[in-house]
């Protein structure tokens, strides 16, 4: 498991997520949902439900999302069933709907909370709608508010509701801001790491890979060993010591970058005499998607590794966190050395990482394993790509806010606003009427439009 992946991976679910608690409106078109409390009224449209719904499928698209194969601009994805919720067997079409309605109902929650507290927006942030609404004028619609609707009501809306969508979003930042403090300043550090401990698991893992990685060769077939400074990677790393130059036309013969080459001393000048001490192999790339080339095991590679794979997690099982380090550092493949990720690897508990992608569903199964493991149980789990065996730890205290772990808390404090502000918000779900005709003959996730612009 890379650190890249998991950053990427973080990444676009956090997107995913924070999408559940921004955008609200009343706005105009028929009713879905309606509150009244202490005096206020709030209404959310069937045009603005439909809008998220395609503003949550244009995320699940940009985000490559797929369902045995199959991507979210195909039937198959959205007809696929499971426990997504962990109760109720159905399908990704109705979980998502329902999921985009109950943001609904908190976004019209959230238009109460705002009015009740008598918060206003700044002059800058109205200025702000106005501009996003003056240039989507301008570059959509031609400067013709016709043309731009036209436009916009593939996704439910207008451009009235647009404008109103936009300054519900600024209101929402700002009625968070007034709850929690910007940046969650307001929260102290028990209540967030009550949150890390809730939402997050803690560990380590030893990665063995069962596809070795394809490295740049020579013409004799021999991989090529680079210098390893910074600066000079693309220079070769000769062994100069035990290797022998050859000269032509009365010249040492040089390679691209004007080094002197050193063959091996064998009398035939045609094998190149590589330092494997202190230079390094570096990785064949594919030249249209820029990835790094890999091979399948051979047989008897494929045993070796189940070999070494047995051996290693019995010796893990009995192993104190210290020796289990040591052996990490000693004997995993990748990007996991205990030297660089000082506190390990952090994983959420509460999101799907295989909407990432199929291959990404294993962490997944490692998030759920460690949620029913004890401090310092190990478990060995397989990807695509490896065997993972895992220890657990406890969560280290504030390690939201570790340098270390970035990359595994990027949207930490977004998220436990959100969790806060959803928490509040479900305190006045009873006071909501939904029209179930008007429900009825709402689209879906599965039939709204691809929105990945507004």
């Amino acid at each position: 498991m890379k650190q890249k992946t998991l950053r990427f991976v973080a990444c676009l679910l956090a997107l995913v997520m924070l999408l559940s608690s921004f955008s609200s409106c009343a706005g105009k078109g028929k009713k879905l949902l309606t509150m009244k409390k202490d005096g206020i009224s709030v209404s959310f449209s069937v045009n603005l439900y439909e809008f998220l719904l395609s503003r949550s499928k244009g995320l699940l698209v940009a985000s490559r999302a797929t369902q045995n194969g199959a991507s979210p601009t195909q039937n198959a994805f959205w007809d696929y069933q499971d426990t997504f919720d962990g109760t109720t067997f159905q399908s990704y079409d109705a979980f998502y709907s329902n999921s985009v309605l109950n943001t609904c109902k908190v976004n019209m929650i959230a238009e109460y909370l705002f009015k009740r507290e008598k918060l206003r927006l700044s002059a800058t942030q109205k200025e702000n709608v106005q501009k996003m609404m003056d240039e989507l004028l301008r570059t959509d619609g031609g400067g013709s508010k016709n043309k731009l609707n036209a436009v916009l009501g593939k996704y439910g809306v207008n451009y009235d509701l647009l404008k109103n969508f936009y300054t519900l979003e600024y209101k929402i930042e700002t009625l968070k801001t007034h709850l929690y403090g910007a940046n969650a300043s307001n929260v102290g550090d028990n209540v967030k790491n009550q949150f890390m401990n809730e939402y997050y698991v803690h560990f380590r893992q030893i990665y063995l890979t069962s596809q070795p990685v394809v490295y740049l060769t020579d013409s004799n077939d021999e991989e090529i060993y680079f210098r390893t400074e910074e600066g000079q990677t693309h220079r070769i790393c000769y062994d100069t010591g035990n290797g022998v130059t050859k000269t032509e036309d009365g010249e040492v013969k040089k390679d691209s970058n004007g080094d002197e080459i050193y063959y091996v001393d064998d009398g035939t000048f045609t094998k190149i005499a590589y330092d494997n001490v202190k230079g390094e192999p570096q990785p064949a790339t594919d030249e249209t998607t820029g990835e790094v080339k890999v091979r399948e095991m051979t047989k008897e590679e494929k045993n070796a590794l189940n070999e070494r794979v047995s051996s290693l997690l019995e010796k893990a099982k009995t192993m104190t966190a210290e020796e289990f380090e040591q052996l990490l550092s000693k004997e995993s493949d990748g990007d996991t050395d205990v030297s660089e990720y000082t506190d390990g690897i952090y994983l959420r508990t509460d999101l799907d990482y295989s909407l990432m992608g199929d291959g990404q569903a294993y962490l997944n199964t490692i998030a759920s394993n460690l949620t029913s493991m004890q401090q310092g149980d190990v478990c060995l789990v397989e990807s695509p790509t490896g065997y993972h065996i895992i220890r657990k730890y406890e969560n280290t205290p504030n390690a939201y806010s570790n340098a270390a772990n970035e990359s595994y808390f990027e949207n930490f404090n977004a998220n436990l606003i959100n969790k806060l502000f959803l928490d509040e918000c479900h305190k006045y779900v009873d006071y909501i009427k939904i029209n179930e005709k008007v429900l009825a003959k709402a689209p879906s996730m599965k039939t709204v439009e691809v929105n990945s612009f507004y």
